[in-house]
């Protein structure tokens, strides 16, 4: 795949939104496509005006379910939660997407028919739009152990504790409120992205692949609220402000239906053509520069981590590839800069926003190319 101008992601935006029917921010798009050609583990933040967090939410949800076929849960924290309700509360938001996609019913209750669907299951390509059944482990557990116990094996399944009655973790987890969950749920969802698993009543659910988390924050939110080491665990941030459509005029909320229209080959097409984009030396020297301009200045405490001087890297020749280029200019680096800093940066004054730190540097570093 090559295209010579970044007029190929607008058109290709263009057609999207004609077969989805729904309007959506451009930024927002590329944001979601930055993450997932990035490679595992990538993350964003969503900042809009508080009147308009729910809207934004269901633009976020929309792209991910009907742009990507992603399976989606909603969560919102508030500061009495507990992990347990924060788990209760993915799960209760899994089943709800299930029910509205429903499967079609099994007709047949023969344990090695259903252990063989399991298997085929497990065997299907990872792509967005079938995530894996996270508890075979499980069913071949009791499998083994119903061979053993023979005629008591219904007795032992019987006293078995009860579990959340699903079988698979959404791809992404659209998180509202963040800055007034309290420290556990933000310990537990760190552990979530670090760990990539979830345990439960000694029971180990691996995140699907991809697995992609979104938080939706006010535009005025204090960063000081929030784990600083979860905030790193960011790769790009995006605001959007009044004037971005988000919704058609009707305002009302409806829930697509989940589709891949943007396919895992042509992301991992992408991600592969990321991979070769050329850094010259002089624009290695700007991102050193810059990064170090970040870290130094005055107002800012505890700098930068070296993820994210990688991480401005990668953005970068990430957004080369979007906009049809195969080498790094210093206006995608402006770009990124702004994706990758925004929410990382803690100031020790309440009058300069991150984005005015970042603008700062930006003006002063000297390019030479």
């Amino acid at each position: 795949m090559s295209h010579s101008s970044k007029e190929w992601i607008k058109q290709r935006m263009t057609l999207l939104k004609r077969q989805t029917g729904f309007s959506f921010s451009h930024d927002l798009f590329i944001s979601v496509l930055l993450c997932l050609m990035s490679g595992r583990d990538k993350h964003a933040i969503l900042t809009t005006p508080s009147h308009r967090l729910p809207e934004v939410a269901h633009m976020a949800t929309q792209i991910c379910r009907c742009l990507f076929g992603f399976t989606t849960a909603n969560i919102t924290c508030h500061a009495n939660q507990s992990s347990a309700d924060l788990i209760q509360a993915l799960f209760q938001s899994t089943q709800d997407e299930e029910h509205f996609h429903p499967k079609a019913p099994s007709t047949s209750r023969d344990p090695q028919k259903h252990h063989k669907t399991s298997e085929e299951d497990l065997d299907t390509p990872i792509h967005p739009i079938s995530p894996v059944d996270f508890t075979l482990s499980m069913k071949r557990e009791r499998m083994a152990k119903r061979q053993q116990m023979g005629s008591r094996g219904d007795r032992w399944e019987a006293e078995e504790p009860k579990r959340p009655q699903i079988n698979r973790l959404p791809q992404c987890m659209i998180v509202q409120s963040l800055d007034q969950a309290n420290p556990i749920i933000q310990a537990a969802l760190l552990e979530l992205v670090v760990t990539k698993e979830l345990n439960l009543a000694n029971t180990r659910y691996n995140l699907p692949r991809p697995f992609f988390l979104l938080i939706v924050l006010p535009q005025d939110y204090n960063h000081s609220l929030i784990s600083a080491q979860l905030l790193d665990r960011i790769f790009v941030s995006y605001t959007i402000g009044e004037s971005t459509q988000t919704l058609p005029s009707s305002g009302r909320f409806h829930l697509g239906r989940r589709a891949a229209l943007v396919k895992s080959e042509e992301i991992k097409q992408l991600g592969d053509r990321a991979a070769e984009v050329h850094i010259d030396i002089d624009i290695s020297r700007y991102i050193r520069d810059i990064v170090v301009g970040v870290r130094t200045h005055p107002l800012v405490i505890g700098g930068l981590t070296a993820r994210a001087s990688q991480e401005l890297v990668l953005v970068t020749k990430s957004l080369a590839v979007i906009f049809g280029r195969d080498y790094l200019t210093p206006d995608l680096v402006s770009i990124a800069a702004e994706k990758v800093f925004g929410h990382r940066l803690r100031l020790s004054s309440t009058h300069l926003t991150s984005a005015d730190i970042v603008a700062e540097i930006l003006r002063v570093v000297y390019v030479s190319v």
